[in-house]
């Protein structure tokens, strides 16, 4: 919290149209503390509550504080007003049970406590003008990025182009996007011309050598058609198609060392070959152990920092060791041998009808979430970790969805659309942890941590 007066300039997102509620990422934690003292009456909060970076988890102390604020105005005496906090900070649902046997009316009325205890938050928090200052610093700097970005292709020259072609305005708008972007999304609408789009800025990336290996994963339905589209755009392209009656066993490692060492503009691979080419063992063992570094590092920390009766853990890393474990073995192992997606040197990765690839996993304490499924598929967890490969073999960049339906079954869609294309940005603003989980968002209304 600011407490001593400074010259401030005004931001460009006032506090008047930000969204708080208890949870949201730009409150911070000394801000409920200073709610904990003043509405709920309590001088020395040390120890009392306490919020985990690596997982988002907040922690409440419960049993040392007995008022009425706590026990009987925000609370009840078999449910006070820390566990109601607690739940509402983490976007818990509360349920109350009398031993085994879930009591209804217990339920209903920690439910109008917890509606108490928002409309107390809602109308205490713009009271202070430090804490209007310093969550409008902490969403602008979050936000402040956000900002619609145009991009003008129209000096954009095709070396090798068909003649008799010409791509649109705002197609060479978007082809200068894809070479100007780490990571793009098109999201145009059906027949918009994606295909052209894609393999233009495909060429031009190749030409720069900005991308020396192109590999375009298409719907196994319409391989033919790319090919035939790729070559009426560029006749002297040379192109490799792998496609599901070729991909077969006996054949399998051969087409992988042509694709391994063979020099094509462009690569076109069915969706269904794409997904049998298997990660290396190492590479997923890597992922895991580098999220059990990055929560070993920070338990130590909190170790420094606070005694253990303050860190109520809730066995996170045997979680996340699980959770981890989970999504390794959901994938399909390497055989002995055989060549894996990393020994491709692939440098970018478009992926058409990309809505096909958005069920990821989510893990989240908010239960009975319509059009969200927490558990997601192998094969989106699959395509999500090849486009980390790339990713990181290739500076960050390296990623290009296509799609007409960016959102299919909820908002929560559009999270992950970012987790693969804006992975970075993401992490930068601290919104992505060890395993996936749902949280607070202004700007698609769910705030998420993922893997």
């Amino acid at each position: 919290m600011l407490k001593q007066a400074v010259q401030r300039k005004p931001h460009a997102i006032s506090y008047k149209d930000i969204e708080v509620s208890l949870g949201a990422p730009w409150v911070s934690l000394e801000i409920i503390k200073d709610f904990i003292k003043d509405v709920f009456k309590i001088d020395h909060i040390r120890g009392t509550i306490f919020y985990e970076k690596v997982t988002g988890h907040w922690s409440c102390t419960r049993s040392e504080y007995i008022n009425k604020e706590v026990q009987s105005i925000y609370g009840l005496p078999q449910y006070n007003a820390f566990r109601i906090l607690e739940s509402t900070l983490n976007l818990r649902e509360i349920k109350i049970y009398d031993g085994v046997t879930y009591d209804h009316r217990a339920t209903i009325a920690a439910l109008e406590k917890q509606k108490l205890i928002q409309e107390a938050f809602a109308s205490w928090v713009w009271q202070d003008e430090d804490r209007r200052w310093e969550i409008e610093e902490a969403y602008n700097r979050m936000f402040e990025d956000c900002e619609v970005k145009y991009y003008d292709g129209k000096m954009l020259v095709f070396p090798g182009m068909n003649e008799s072609i010409k791509l649109f305005d705002y197609q060479k708008d978007a082809v200068q996007k894809i070479i100007s972007t780490p990571n793009t999304l098109l999201a145009f609408d059906v027949g918009a011309g994606k295909t052209y789009i894609i393999i233009s800025a495909a060429m031009q990336m190749r030409k720069s050598g900005l991308s020396l290996k192109n590999l375009f994963v298409v719907p196994n339905n319409i391989v033919g058609q790319w090919e035939e589209m790729f070559y009426s755009l560029y006749p002297s392209a040379k192109v490799l198609t792998v496609e599901p009656r070729t991909f077969v066993s006996e054949k399998r490692q051969k087409i992988l060392l042509q694709m391994r060492d063979g020099n094509y503009d462009g690569i076109i691979i069915a969706y269904s070959c794409f997904e049998m080419i298997p990660l290396s063992k190492n590479y997923l063992i890597g992922k895991l152990q580098t999220a059990l570094n990055v929560f070993d590092a920070e338990l130590e920390q909190y170790k420094r920092t606070y005694t253990l009766n303050h860190i109520p853990l809730k066995n996170q890393k045997k979680y996340i060791l699980k959770t981890m474990q989970d999504f390794i073995g959901a994938l399909k192992p390497e055989a002995a041998g055989d060549l894996t997606f990393e020994d491709l040197h692939v440098n970018t990765l478009f992926l058409d009808e990309a809505h096909n690839y958005k069920n990821i996993p989510i893990r989240t304490n908010l239960r009975n979430l319509r059009g969200i499924n927490t558990k997601g598929s192998a094969k989106c967890l699959d395509m999500l970790l090849k486009v980390r490969c790339v990713q990181e073999s290739n500076g960050g960049r390296g990623a290009v969805f296509a799609t007409g339906t960016p959102l299919c079954n909820s908002i929560s869609d559009a999270y992950n659309i970012q987790m693969y294309l804006q992975y970075e940005d993401l992490k930068k603003e601290n919104s992505v942890s060890l395993t996936t989980g749902l949280k607070h968002s202004q700007k698609w209304k769910q705030y998420v941590r993922l893997m």
